[in-house]
């Protein structure tokens, strides 16, 4: 197989796409939508989900997402390389396979700031306008009364009255993640096999390279080009990202078009004009991960258990496990790099004896 240094072709800095004050205005747009969690469909909650008792874990922000992140690298891992990290024996291989292929990063070239700000911003532009035309489609910048009440008074009871639930559900999620990662079930006592879990992947041991920098620039442009890839087809790396802008400007164009003659728009680019003002008073839609099958399985967590978490299942976690700031980084490069240019990392899934980078 072509060695990891060639099987990228190679990048140049996108054009830019449209014009600065169109751009700034898609992007404003944008924000306002993503700091809602829109566009999503109404949350339509049962009214009796604010009497569960939602159990959530018993311990610290820090320590649960610490942990959370520990059983992603293992789920990572065995989906990129075949690689189970809750076998100490593949620890060394996973070791080896992280090692090699920080070395051929390593011996890239760095991507240069302009090169990877270019690809990001055509990257952002597409989300950002894809966003825009979804939100367009649901009608969320002139919503008639009944749909805006809808949104605003879910399941008939104020946002307000439903944070405390969704604080709680949120926690549970997490935990129900982690499990699913894992391959543990919530619904009995789990503490003993959680802890155990956690036991053995805090004992894997990872090299330190300096080529985890260059590994994350890579991942950010492949990533890049993985969601230009997946938005509007072809293969952006192999022409600079040359089809992808085009088709962005032509959205870009008809999107601008298309919002100007709604009303909120009207006075968009004068003096005092302010969207936020200008736009329906909504608040945060919880709507993507407040489901019902979410809140049927965080109901059925073993409560006691989830009290139960303290010291003994985290204690001494801290965040800068190496195990997570080189894991992670490097089974992110693995899956964007396969996304994205489709070439595989290692040479093969699961890779067995050999577990080195695709090289000479």
């Amino acid at each position: 197989m072509q060695p990891l240094l060639h099987a990228l072709p190679p990048v140049i800095v996108p054009a830019p796409v449209g014009t600065p004050a169109g751009i700034a205005f898609i992007q404003s747009l944008h924000v306002w939508l993503a700091v809602r969690a829109l566009p999503s469909a109404p949350w339509t909650p049962d009214p009796s989900w604010l009497a569960l008792n939602i159990p959530s874990p018993a311990l610290s922000a820090h320590a649960m997402a610490t942990v959370a992140a520990l059983a992603r690298l293992r789920a990572m891992a065995l989906a990129q390389f075949g690689i189970d990290l809750l076998q100490p024996s593949q620890h060394r291989a996973f070791a080896r396979l992280v090692a090699t292929l920080q070395l051929r990063v390593s011996a890239m070239a760095s991507v240069s700031t302009p090169v990877l700000q270019g690809w990001a911003n055509l990257a952002a532009l597409a989300n950002a306008l894809r966003a825009i035309e979804a939100a367009l489609a649901q009608n969320l910048f002139t919503l008639p009364p009944e749909q805006l009440a809808l949104r605003l008074m879910p399941g008939g009871q104020p946002m307000a009255a439903w944070r405390p639930f969704l604080v709680s559900l949120r926690g549970a999620s997490l935990l129900l993640e982690t499990g699913a990662h894992l391959g543990i079930t919530m619904t009995g006592d789990f503490r003993a096999e959680l802890a155990a879990a956690v036991a053995v992947l805090r004992r894997l041991t990872l090299p330190g390279f300096p080529g985890v920098s260059g590994m994350a620039s890579l991942t950010a442009l492949l990533s890049a080009a993985a969601q230009l890839r997946a938005a509007f087809g072809g293969e952006p790396l192999l022409d600079g990202g040359q089809a992808a802008r085009e088709q962005l400007l032509q959205l870009l164009r008809a999107l601008l078009a298309s919002l100007r003659v709604l009303p909120p728009f009207a006075n968009a680019g004068s003096v005092g004009f302010r969207l936020d003002a200008s736009l329906p008073a909504l608040s945060y839609s919880p709507a993507l991960f407040a489901t019902a099958d979410t809140v049927r399985a965080a109901a059925s967590i073993h409560a006691e258990a989830a009290a139960g978490l303290n010291w003994n299942v985290a204690e001494s976690l801290q965040f800068q496990l190496p195990a997570l700031t080189v894991g992670l980084p490097a089974c992110a490069f693995a899956a964007t790099l396969q996304a994205a240019a489709g070439v595989q990392a290692a040479r093969a899934v699961p890779c067995g004896a050999r577990c080195d980078a695709i090289g000479r």
